[in-house]
């Protein structure tokens, strides 16, 4: 049957190779096997709650006697603290990458301060790439959420190029409703790739 020992310290050697390839930084990639991506990663605002989704999870929005809004807990009847109602809540990304010769793909998302807001249980997104000679392309996104702070895209869609030139991605239109009833909007990140 041979030696099981052998085949064991061959394919540890085989591993350690691969390690000290990547750890070393590994042969220099080609320009035809590198993605051109670029990033742009801006805050997401609370811009105001929603009641019904905030009731829907125990939480209730309680006005006090000096005109200050205040968030509570129906069951324990406690203040949830919040610091700055109209300050940045977390923070939305897009990129625009090469996918092949002929086709594009996207990554776009949000991470909500789900310490601070809550976590996301609903969101809605849009997002448009245009580019030379008319070239428009748009996809839309939402949906219920499971109470995650984080949701992206992950390059799942992919479209093909028209003319050689540069194209403009944006997200033009997202939120994220959070437990808490927080309205979390996008800053509207964008990015541009040329083809």
């Amino acid at each position: 049957m041979g030696r099981p020992y052998a085949r064991i310290i061959s394919l540890a050697g085989v591993f350690a190779a691969a390690l000290f390839a990547v750890a070393s930084g590994g042969p220099a990639a080609t320009a035809s096997t590198t993605p051109a991506t670029t990033m742009v990663r801006v805050p997401m605002q609370v811009v105001g709650f929603d009641a019904k989704v905030a009731a829907a999870h125990g939480y209730a929005l309680r006005k006090e006697a000096n005109g200050a809004t205040e968030l509570v807990n129906v069951r324990t009847g406690s203040v949830v603290p919040q610091n700055v109602l109209g300050g940045n809540c977390g923070y939305s990304w897009y990129f625009l990458n090469k996918r092949t010769a002929k086709t594009w793909t996207f990554n776009t998302g949000f991470h909500i301060d789900a310490i601070k807001y809550g976590a996301a249980v609903d969101f809605t997104w849009h997002t448009h790439v245009a580019g030379p000679a008319g070239y428009s392309k748009t996809d839309n996104f939402g949906g219920a959420l499971a109470l995650r702070a984080t949701w992206q895209s992950r390059n799942k869609r992919f479209h093909s190029y028209g003319r050689r030139g540069t194209y403009h991605g944006v997200v033009t239109s997202g939120h994220a409703v959070t437990v808490l009833g927080a309205v979390c909007y996008t800053a509207h990140p964008s990015a541009t790739l040329v083809h």
